[in-house]
């Protein structure tokens, strides 16, 4: 070994020791001590994709938006072949409300797998965003047939079927939905809009004070039980 594979080989192990102290520290909850650590390895590290992926996580989970797509575009650019960056901008893209470059993100990724579930799952939620719920029941249909324990897909799709009329169909995929999770309040919120949507009125309230009872400040539940009462003079 030349001795300047041994300086490199010992800076790598280095960078590795110090970003995993940085991820410890992240999951702990030390969210601040956790971005001082990342930000140190990227100093030393700037090319060094694991760091700028998982910091521009970091950064996403911070609210931090603008930061999560520079790291994490950079860390896409170090490594093009990398499917979970690519996923992840998309998702900051999706919850910068740019759902039209998320779509096409999600895209790049099922043309190089066509199974992935998470692009197809996260492709589901931007084609309903963008009201074209045909397209979100197609896709979620094969989701399922991929892995039927996917429960978001159902999510997806009852909303989908919800605008689309079929309130029935809406309605069995959300119970599928607290079927996996009784402890999904939006899960329990659409069982409520489905409900309300077929006049039966106060099952719906239940649904909607179950939504409640798990996320107090859920304004879809509130704005059901409200258009209920309207409905029922009170």
């Amino acid at each position: 070994m030349k001795p300047q594979d041994r300086f490199t080989n010992a800076r790598h192990a280095k960078a590795f020791r110090k970003l995993d102290q940085a991820v410890a520290l992240e999951r702990n909850g030390s969210l601040a001590e956790a971005d001082s650590a990342y930000a140190d390895v990227i100093r030393s590290n700037p090319q060094y994709f694991d760091a700028l992926h998982l910091y521009g996580l970091l950064k996403f989970k911070k609210g931090q938006l603008s930061d999560a797509i520079r790291l994490i575009e950079k860390a896409h650019m170090l490594n093009p072949g990398s499917l979970n960056a690519l996923n992840s901008l998309g998702v900051v893209y999706a919850h910068l409300k740019n759902y039209g470059q998320a779509l096409d993100t999600f895209n790049k990724i099922i043309e190089r797998d066509e199974n992935n579930v998470q692009a197809l799952s996260n492709k589901a939620q931007c084609l309903n965003e963008l009201g074209l719920f045909q397209e979100t029941v197609d896709i979620c249909n094969k989701i399922l047939s991929l892995d039927k324990f996917k429960f978001h897909a159902y999510l997806a799709r009852g909303a989908a079927l919800l605008e689309l009329g079929n309130y029935e169909e809406a309605l069995s995929n959300y119970q599928k939905v607290v079927e996996f999770n009784q402890r999904y309040e939006m899960g329990w919120c659409g069982i409520g809009n489905a409900l309300y949507r077929l006049k039966r009125r106060d099952e719906a309230l239940v649904a909607y004070d179950r939504a409640l009872s798990i996320k107090p400040d859920l304004e879809g539940a509130w704005l059901g039980r409200g258009n209920v009462f309207s409905d029922l003079k009170r």
